[in-house]
């Protein structure tokens, strides 16, 4: 039998790929009406072009890293940001 001494979690977290920007402060209503992907606890801002968890993997509407580029450069435009955006890799807890 095996015995563990130290902290258990039954959480689970989930991997994802972002087009986008960091630590840009923005509010969650204004990118929920531009259709955007925002963790305000990661500082995230941008379009989500994979997710995967413990279940299994998803893929979003943007299916081509084309389309996602055209799409980003537009709310580039409309937000008025001036730095490009990055393709952003991370994890957070589900």
């Amino acid at each position: 039998m095996k015995i563990r001494n130290g902290y258990v979690s039954n959480s689970s977290s989930s991997s994802f790929v972002l087009l986008g920007w960091m630590n840009k402060d923005f509010d969650c209503d204004d990118a929920d009406n531009l259709n955007l992907d925002y963790y305000s606890e990661e500082g995230l801002l941008g379009i989500e072009l994979f997710d995967s968890d413990d279940y299994g993997i998803s893929t979003f509407p943007i299916q081509t890293l084309e389309l996602a580029l055209q799409r980003i450069k537009q709310i580039k435009e409309q937000l008025g940001f001036s730095e490009e955006p990055q393709l952003i890799c991370g994890q957070r807890l589900c």
